[in-house]
């Protein structure tokens, strides 16, 4: 699985998973001399609604490597994959570790692993910061854990402190699981000692807000939360509802391990670290489950809800493995998941598709070329199409595709959602595409994208096709 995805990172494929064009983006943001946290308000309507810590790490590599943001898109994607793998090697050393803790079997401790790999979805390994906030949030429970059942020492303290502020600075939303721990921690002791690291937490987790604030301006906190805050107007028109369906399918195995190790803890190893891990997984389906109802939202919102799972199950297999009844069930999901992986394409390699996203890749390139005669006077365009925007990044770019999630998620995936932001007003956006302030739409020529903009922007038309692409102007009906 490994060999697979360290061949992936140089695939010309311009999303691998998890729309990672969005992210080579914001890095091209960065290295084009603009700060990260724009006015998602304002022209160019960039919201970059991630913390920050993947995407600086990505910017100091790249300036590190001279890269540029225009010629060197390919080998930005490379740097970003790279990045991500290497946090995945780092969930793996925290769970190898963790499982050698209880025991010495490396059986016990390579299935532990095993079963991590099989539950990732893609989006760990793409340009995204998934891995990142899942290994940072791995470790604060192995410290976490360290301090309350194995060793209370001043380091453990530090460290899952220090691992919650830095998986927080990986992807904000960590926060609401990093205090799950802390609450499943507490239903079983009850102890001062828990509360109070609970609000020091908490507290650090404000301070640091407030220091992002400080450091990247106004923007950075309505980018974070105002533009996160997505909801869903009709749930049976989205394709959230078959993600949730699909992932209590493929997860109700580990359920049924939970309530069973919840039930039998006392026979286990550490009966009270088990009952926390039980109250914490259970929990944790039930939230990861109203996560994946955002818009835009896939199976790497189950992350965290799968790291608590996998530490619970190595107490699991640790007393089932001489079984040979249950050791079978084991296998035959652990089979069950790799099939599913190499359904959704999670650790499938395949040369002729790589020639074809190669083709393209250079297809772009040339577009690049093609198109620039009509934005010479610096007009504005907006790419339909998100990967667009990377090979005219230079030109006067419009985004807010957060603004209409919805069309952006059936104009790249075909994926039907029902989107809208809480307490952002669309209409100045809007307003932009009405009265020709943007004279230029660049889209893919396919059936999705031709919908979106037949639908969407009415006075806009066909103006020049360079390829299997369309440059639509600003040309309102009389």
């Amino acid at each position: 699985m490994l060999t697979a995805r360290v061949l992936l990172i140089f695939s010309y494929n311009l999303d691998l998973d998890g729309a990672e064009f969005t992210f080579v983006h914001y890095l091209q943001q960065l290295l084009s001399g603009n700060p990260l946290y724009l006015n998602p308000e304002s022209h160019p309507y960039s919201a970059v609604i991630y913390a920050p810590a993947n995407l600086y790490l990505a910017y100091y590599t790249s300036r590190f490597f001279h890269l540029d943001y225009i010629r060197d898109i390919h080998t930005l994607y490379i740097l970003g994959r790279s990045i991500s793998f290497v946090f995945v090697l780092l969930c793996i050393y925290y769970i190898w570790q963790f499982s050698k803790r209880y025991t010495e079997d490396k059986n016990t401790q390579i299935i532990s692993v095993s079963l991590f790999l099989l539950l990732l979805t893609g989006h760990a390994y793409a340009f995204r910061p998934d891995s990142m906030k899942i290994a940072f949030f791995i470790g604060f429970m192995y410290y976490y854990i360290s301090y309350f059942y194995f060793e209370k020492n001043k380091k453990n303290a530090f460290l899952f402190l220090l691992f919650t502020l830095l998986s927080v600075l990986s992807k904000q939303d960590v926060v609401i699981y990093v205090m799950l721990i802390h609450f499943a921690n507490f239903c079983v002791h009850r102890t001062v000692e828990i509360a109070l690291f609970c609000l020091l937490s908490a507290f650090s987790i404000g301070l640091l807000f407030l220091l992002l604030h400080l450091i990247f301006g106004p923007y950075c906190l309505v980018s974070l939360f105002d533009f996160n805050l997505q909801v869903i107007s009709n749930v049976t028109k989205s394709y959230n509802l078959i993600v949730v369906i699909c992932n209590a399918i493929r997860l109700f195995p580990l359920y049924l391990i939970l309530v069973y190790l919840f039930l039998h803890a006392k026979h286990t190893k550490d009966a009270a670290l088990v009952k926390m891990l039980c109250i914490a997984g259970l929990l944790s389906a039930f939230l990861s489950s109203f996560f994946l109802f955002r818009p835009g939202s896939f199976l790497n919102y189950t992350y965290e809800h799968i790291s608590i799972i996998l530490f619970a199950i190595v107490f699991f297999i640790i007393n089932v493995k001489s079984k040979p009844k249950y050791s079978n069930l084991f296998i035959g999901y652990a089979i069950m998941l790799l099939f599913c992986g190499l359904v959704v394409k999670s650790y499938l390699v395949s040369l002729k598709n790589e020639n074809g996203f190669k083709e393209r890749y250079f297809e772009l390139e040339k577009l690049r070329n093609d198109i620039q005669p009509y934005l010479k006077n610096n007009e504005a365009v907006f790419p339909a199409n998100i990967e667009l925007c990377l090979f005219i990044a230079d030109k006067n770019v419009v985004y807010g595709h957060e603004y209409h999630l919805d069309r952006a998620l059936y104009a790249n995936f075909g994926l039907t959602a029902t989107s809208r932001l809480m307490h952002i007003n669309s209409k100045p956006y809007d307003d932009k595409f009405k009265n020709g302030e943007i004279p230029y739409l660049l889209y893919i020529n396919k059936e999705t994208t031709n919908t979106v903009v037949a639908e969407y922007y009415p006075n806009y038309r066909e103006f020049q096709k360079p390829g299997n692409y369309i440059l639509a102007k600003y040309q309102p009906l009389q």
